[in-house]
């Protein structure tokens, strides 16, 4: 996902692109955060986890411990140009009001002497299974995405695009096919798709929000 938005900002070249902020929601601990920290000027991070959040804090990320982007009012007043949201979505409650929230954040971002564009950088696992953890076992979530041939990757990517991202009011840049490992009780490999996209504003907007 990165270098694919190196290649686009750098003419194809290929160029080091620093753009000025990142907001990297269900961080974890911090692993992938700190690969994409090189290519941004500031990284703010949200998680639910305690554990996940001292984690973060180790790592000198600026941490919010949270699971909802907009109930936090420090976090509402700052601006991103990117926002990344990895596989997270299958294991979260309310996945299209995050995506409707991912879309407002950035939309408030925008400012007349920014030269970089607005993007989301979303990665979801395919075959796509969403459950929430909770103290009672895994549960179904409030928002249920189920996609068309779900285990087929090309399939369950059209749905994807059609049934969440374009009613949620965003477009595709780019998107990419790479292997996700999973390691639970066993190993087993499944394709994570990468996308980048570009949040519409409401003038461009052709379906009405779902959810």
């Amino acid at each position: 996902g990165l270098e694919m938005i190196e290649e686009e900002e750098g003419e194809g070249k290929g160029e080091n692109v620093n753009r000025m902020s990142l907001l990297d929601i269900g961080a974890g601990s911090g692993h992938m955060t700190e690969k994409m920290r090189p290519f941004f000027k500031d990284i703010v991070a949200t998680e639910v986890s305690s554990m996940m959040v001292q984690s973060l804090r180790n790592r000198n990320i600026t941490t919010v411990e949270t699971g909802d982007i907009d109930s936090d009012e420090w976090l509402k007043e700052q601006k991103f140009d990117t926002i990344s949201c990895l596989n997270v979505l299958d294991r979260c409650d309310r996945p299209l009001s995050l995506m409707r929230q991912i879309r407002e954040a950035l939309l408030r971002s925008t400012s007349p002497s920014s030269s970089s564009p607005l993007l989301c950088i979303l990665a979801i696992v395919i075959p796509f299974c969403p459950f929430v953890e909770t103290t009672a076992g895994q549960m179904e979530p409030e928002e249920y995405i189920k996609l068309r041939g779900n285990h087929s990757f090309e399939t369950a990517v059209n749905s994807f695009v059609e049934d969440v991202i374009t009613p949620c009011g965003f477009r595709v840049i780019s998107f990419s096919r790479v292997p996700y490992v999973s390691i639970e009780d066993s190993v087993y490999v499944l394709d994570n798709c990468v996308f980048v996209l570009a949040p519409l504003p409401d003038e461009l907007l052709t379906h009405p929000f779902i959810g």
